[in-house]
């Protein structure tokens, strides 16, 4: 069932909503929330992995965004949602802003708390705490801060993951710095309406250490850090395939296959073609990228496949033969059928370009997806990162000319994806946390 409610304004808590005395054992149908407030990069990782969860027998509640509540009821899963839809909130222009200011940090975060401040997310954060209740056990997604209030007030167990290695390159302090806004709305619910002290760095710190935490990426791609605690595992990527059909365009295989008006530079080869999309980021001037695109490819004679996302790149504009443009497609299928790809470097988008065994380019924006770029540099599997907000035509020409022309990145890569495929994530994942919820303390 879908279930959306509006945000809570009165904040004031009624008896059935009090702190339940701790049982000490599961209840005969164990149930789990998992938060996964964010772009479908957040909630494609929390169905599946509430689908395995529920082969184990497991109740699998997701509480997310208003927009993907039909998505999380198709794979069979709860949904539960609140507040805002992320993606209109994203569209404005104070969420473009936010976008863009990724590389300058204290604006950044300036940006972050002013959004914050004006939408409805801190009653969503209040929200988000009463339907946990009943719960057995909470999984946050870079969210330490609000699992462990969670856990907390319900006595329950605490399972975070992370996408990039946010808890090895950076202490607890750090960590929490980062969702700054966040950890200051969910302190003053702490201490205004569930009856708990404002948490101090000793008692974040030690908070961490008792929550499972599940590092969700592959280290073909990320060494391992020495020292790294008990209660910290790693699993590989969990990024797959939803269940369901998806049935692409027969226009989009003719295009994929065709020459697209082309003709080969070299007579009989192929003509290459690039993917090229930015997920759920969004520029201050999609027509100017779109420009730029359409003489790029021009100039290289090859075609493009732009998924125009919530940015809404190519929507409604103009373009010429050799540019097919969609929302959206899946990345496992059509990432290996492409030649090389640009993208933003989210975490999900990032994992099925390694899985595809395709060179990537990344423009990031914000959050890992700069760790991600850098790491997809290093690696050897694609050019550097391009500068959003300072991108020249020749800049993304010689980008395209590197991923399509340099053999070692396809060399790299197809390594990677050949190491990616020994990998059960998903297992590893649910066998760590059955483990934990079941573990008697």
């Amino acid at each position: 069932m879908d279930s959306d409610t509006t945000p809570n304004k009165v904040h004031i808590l009624d008896a059935t909503h009090k702190k339940p005395g701790s049982t000490g054992s599961l209840s005969d149908n164990p149930t789990i929330m998992i938060i996964a407030i964010g772009s479908r990069g957040d909630v494609q990782p929390a169905i599946i992995l509430g689908k395995h969860l529920q082969k184990l027998g497991y109740q699998v509640k997701i509480f997310s965004s208003k927009d993907f509540g039909s998505l999380i009821v198709s794979q069979g899963l709860e949904s539960i949602s609140s507040g805002e839809n992320i993606r209109a909130l994203f569209s404005t222009e104070d969420g473009v802003t936010l976008m863009n200011l990724g590389h300058k940090q204290s604006e950044f975060f300036e940006q972050q708390q002013k959004m914050y401040d004006k939408s409805e997310f801190k009653g969503t954060t209040y929200d988000v705490v009463l339907a946990c209740e009943g719960a057995d056990a909470v999984i946050s997604f870079n969210n330490m801060h609000l699992g462990i209030t969670i856990a907390e007030y319900y006595d329950i167990k605490h399972i975070e993951l992370n996408f990039f290695p946010l808890s090895e390159v950076l202490s607890p302090g750090e960590t929490r710095f980062i969702d700054q806004p966040a950890s200051e709305a969910i302190d003053h619910l702490r201490e205004q309406h569930f009856g708990l002290s404002r948490l101090s760095d000793v008692e974040y710190s030690d908070a961490c250490a008792r929550a499972l935490r599940i590092q969700a990426y592959s280290r073909h791609v990320i060494p391992k850090y020495l020292d790294v605690p008990e209660n910290v595992q790693y699993t590989g990527f969990l990024y797959k395939d939803l269940d369901g059909s998806w049935t692409p365009p027969a226009s989009l295989e003719a295009f994929i296959e065709g020459s697209a008006g082309l003709t080969p530079t070299i007579p009989g080869k192929k003509i290459p073609i690039v993917s090229i999309g930015l997920g759920s980021m969004a520029l201050h001037n999609p027509e100017d990228f779109l420009q730029m695109i359409v003489k790029a490819s021009e100039h290289l004679n090859i075609k493009v496949v732009l998924l125009s996302g919530w940015g809404g790149i190519g929507e409604g504009e103009e373009k010429p033969e050799n540019i097919y443009c969609l929302e959206d497609a899946p990345h496992a299928w059509l990432f290996p059928r492409m030649d090389a790809l640009l993208h933003h470097g989210g975490a999900g988008t990032t994992a099925e370009a390694f899985k595809s065994g395709t060179p990537s380019i990344i423009m990031p924006f914000w959050y890992d997806q700069f760790f991600w770029s850098e790491q997809n540099y290093t690696l050897g599997l694609g050019p550097k990162a391009l500068d959003k907000n300072a991108l020249k035509l020749d800049e993304l020409i010689e980008a395209l000319e590197q991923a399509l022309g340099n053999p070692s990145y396809r060399e790299n890569i197809k390594a990677i994806a050949q190491n990616l495929k020994n990998e059960n994530a998903c297992e590893s994942a649910v066998n760590a946390i059955h483990a934990h919820i079941s573990a008697i303390v």
